[in-house]
């Protein structure tokens, strides 16, 4: 959770965001500003979110975490 508020609360969050998940480089500076990530824990436990990405349906089923293409071109199929 620190290293997240880091990013959200550094200069250039995007940047941020990619050093750290695409170069390894960790986030710096204290993480201490106003951010949203209080709030999407609590609607990711509302709607019992685990993992992401999570993808809903329109029928009301939802795939959570990684997912081949495959699975989705085969269940965008069945949906009307």
């Amino acid at each position: 959770a620190q290293k997240s508020k880091q990013i959200w609360c550094s200069a250039d969050p995007q940047k941020a965001y990619i050093d750290w998940m695409i170069n390894g480089i960790s986030p710096s500076g204290k993480g201490d500003c106003a951010t949203p990530l209080e709030k999407n824990m609590a609607f990711a436990k509302t709607y019992g979110i685990t993992g992401t990405p999570t993808i809903f349906f329109t029928d009301g089923s939802r795939y959570p975490g990684a997912v081949q293409i495959s699975d989705i071109e085969k269940k965008f199929s069945t949906l009307k």
